[in-house]
């Protein structure tokens, strides 16, 4: 191969061109060969592999930077349809924009914050409006009223009508102002009738201060009415009949000498009856007779007055009642005056032996309720009123709220600007639709269904759901869900789901057994600082016991972990330290067990004199029998009269694949990377092999 430099030089090449390149992955024996590509194949792979802008988009959706280097949709798309670009939220337009095609505003409104400039350029005047020139707009004067004289045009027998017409079109807003001899009368439409007024010549004769009528209206004469006027105004006379179809109100003194005849509400300030007054029946009366309203229909009628000798006898500052009213005898009532050393307050007692009810308002807005000499309800606007007794509103009620919310719940305590607490609630809560079914007691509150929901003896408490339990001074415990029980002295304890149980029996004194159970049918007992999550789990661990998954069972003293499903810890009670993690394990003291069924029985046998510790790591799958791939004994720590335990990693199943090499190792169902062994000499089987 020739140098580089010395082919003759391309100085635009193509996509088809051909580079050589050094093929790096390409294995042994046949690394490093030289092969070709062309200039496409190393455009594609520095577009999609080096470049460090990323990201996805929608389809006729302009792109924007999401981020530093990827893009995302903006807010900007276009139809290919309506070859309309859409833009989904505002547009700010700092500069000019111009628009060559057409525009179409549909929104909520338009504002306009800068002058409006017509066809030509111009922004127009106070009071202009912009009109249509056919190829554009322009400011052009707005309408204004236009005042017409109508002064003279008066018709000869007859009327005319006028309209008057802007020059847009429209009708303008026209005031007419009458002259001398015309009326103008408006006859809908836009239209206006204009009437000639006929000044004839007024004749007749009367008598002086009496009001005239028109005895022949269409001649044009006067003559005198029945209403007349004292000579120095001091009063009106009508000495006929005087009907009034509306209200009539007189505010001087009134003198009937014949009959007057309201048809509405009249008032009267003095009345001198000098004729007959008839009731509503049109009867005189008699002589002694009262004039009495009959009620219904507001009417009156004419009665006979009884009266007679009023007697009895009653105790000083109590109101008299009629006792015996045919024959006018009045005695006492219940209710009384009562001094109160500053004024007198007034008692109502109902009569009766044993404990009377009585009522007293006092002097000071203060109003009590007794029953004997017990009072059990007392309003008062200052601090002291209160009610002792049970009391049951029929309606909504609100408490200490500005304003009344007529759609709002049973029940509306408190308002948003209030700097002071809603409500204050002590001994127990319950939120029920069947409260009946609920025990609380203490500073504790349930939330059920009212089927057995019970916290008892236990303060601090919250149980929300369906037939849980909090007992026997758990307190500051939490059950949510159905079923759970937290009880004997398991406190500050959660239990959330259904059918789970917390126990503090057995727990040392003066320990908090603080801890949570999560999920379904989970056992704790006697443990504290322990945690659950998940389904049929058995704790007896007596500290720091974490169990997640299915169907563990931990006991031990200290430090037991379960993660995955059927594990089981070691039983002993001073095991610790015992970590499993997978299913179907089970844990020995200070021992980690990864995967699946391991074989407690293949651990190697110490020998603390040459430093083979404890057992401490296990990684094990499949069933019991050759279930164990690696064990890792301790190391660190001094056993056997201080000899040093150094870790030994164990391949327990490694030792029956001897064979003399990796094709053979292979060929026995040994895969590449996997272990065998020449006579103890450890090897690995390789892709060649």
């Amino acid at each position: 191969m020739a140098i580089i430099y010395s082919y003759p030089e391309k100085t635009t090449p193509a996509g088809g061109d051909f580079l050589v390149i050094t093929d790096s992955e390409q294995p042994a024996p046949n690394k490093n060969r030289t092969k070709s590509l062309t200039i496409d194949n190393l455009a594609e792979y520095v577009v999609t592999s080096t470049s460090s802008i990323t990201g996805s988009g929608t389809l006729n959706t302009i792109p924007i930077f999401t981020g530093s280097t990827t893009i995302g949709d903006s807010f900007m798309t276009y139809d290919p349809l309506s070859q309309f670009f859409n833009i989904s939220k505002r547009l700010s337009i700092t500069g000019d924009l111009t628009v060559a095609g057409r525009g179409l505003f549909s929104g909520s409104y338009l504002r306009v914050s800068c002058p409006l400039q017509d066809s030509s350029n111009l922004s127009g005047t106070a009071g202009q409006v912009l009109s249509s020139t056919g190829t554009g707009v322009a400011w052009i004067a707005g309408d204004t009223n236009t005042t017409y004289d109508l002064t003279g045009a008066v018709s000869v027998g007859g009327d005319y009508k006028v309209v008057l017409t802007g020059s847009d079109g429209t009708i303008d807003n026209v005031i007419f102002e009458a002259g001398n001899g015309i009326s103008l009368v408006d006859q809908g439409t836009n239209t206006v009738s204009i009437n000639a007024i006929n000044n004839g010549t007024v004749t007749g004769t009367g008598i002086t201060n009496t009001l005239p009528l028109w005895s022949d209206g269409p001649n044009g004469v006067l003559g005198d009415s029945i209403i007349t006027q004292a000579a120095l105004g001091q009063g009106v006379t009508v000495t006929g009949q005087l009907d009034v179809t509306e209200d009539f109100n007189v505010t001087g003194s009134t003198e009937l000498f014949s009959t007057l005849s309201v048809q509405g509400a009249s008032t009267f300030s003095n009345v001198s009856f000098q004729g007959v007054v008839f009731d509503g029946g049109g009867n005189p009366g008699t002589a002694g007779q009262v004039l009495s309203s009959t009620g219904a229909g507001g009417d009156t009628e004419w009665v006979d007055v009884s009266g007679g000798t009023v007697t009895g006898t009653g105790i000083t500052n109590t109101l008299p009642i009629w006792t015996d009213g045919p024959n006018g005898t009045l005695g006492d009532s219940t209710i009384s005056q009562v001094s109160n050393g500053g004024g007198n307050d007034v008692l109502i007692s109902a009569p009766g032996a044993g404990n009377p009810l009585s009522v007293k308002f006092g002097t000071g807005g203060t109003t009590s309720f007794k029953t004997g000499t017990t009072e059990f309800i007392k309003l008062t606007n200052q601090a002291n009123g209160f009610y002792n007794a049970e009391f049951r509103f029929g309606d909504r009620l609100t408490v200490d709220r500005d304003s009344r919310f007529f759609d709002g719940p049973s029940l509306d305590v408190g308002d948003a600007n209030h700097s002071y607490p809603a409500a204050w609630f002590r001994n127990g809560v319950v939120v029920s639709n069947n409260p009946g079914g609920v025990q609380v007691d203490n500073t504790s509150m349930v939330i059920g269904g009212g089927n057995n929901d019970v916290v008892s003896g236990s303060d601090n408490c919250l149980a929300v759901g369906n037939n849980n339990k909090i007992l026997s001074d758990s307190d500051n415990s939490l059950a949510v869900g159905q079923g759970n029980v937290i009880q004997n002295n398991a406190d500050n304890c959660f239990a959330i789901g259904q059918g789970n149980t917390v126990d503090g029996t057995g727990v040392a004194a003066g320990q908090s057994v603080r801890s949570q159970v999560l999920g379904f049918n989970n056992d704790l007992s006697g443990s504290y600082s322990s945690f659950i999550a998940g389904g049929q789990n058995t704790v007896t661990t007596n500290q720091n016991a974490v169990a997640l998954g299915f169907s563990h069972i931990l006991a031990g003293d200290d430090s037991m972990f379960a993660f995955g499903e059927n594990n089981t810890g070691p039983s002993g009670t001073s095991g610790n330290n015992s970590f499993m993690i997978g299913g179907n394990l089970t844990g020995v003291d200070g021992n980690m067990v990864l995967g699946f069924r391991n074989d407690t029985s293949s651990y190697p046998t110490t020998d603390y004199s040459n430093g083979l510790g404890n057992t401490k790591f296990v990684l094990s799958v499949g069933t019991v029998t050759n279930s164990n791939a690696m064990i890792i004994t301790e190391g660190g720590v001094t056993r056997g009269g201080g000899t040093a335990q150094v870790p030994r990693v164990i391949l327990p199943t490694v030792t029956g694949f001897e064979y003399a090499n990796g094709t053979l190792a292979k060929a026995a169902g040994v895969p590449v990377g996997g272990l065998f062994h020449t006579a103890g000499v450890l090897k690995i089987v390789l892709s060649t092999d």
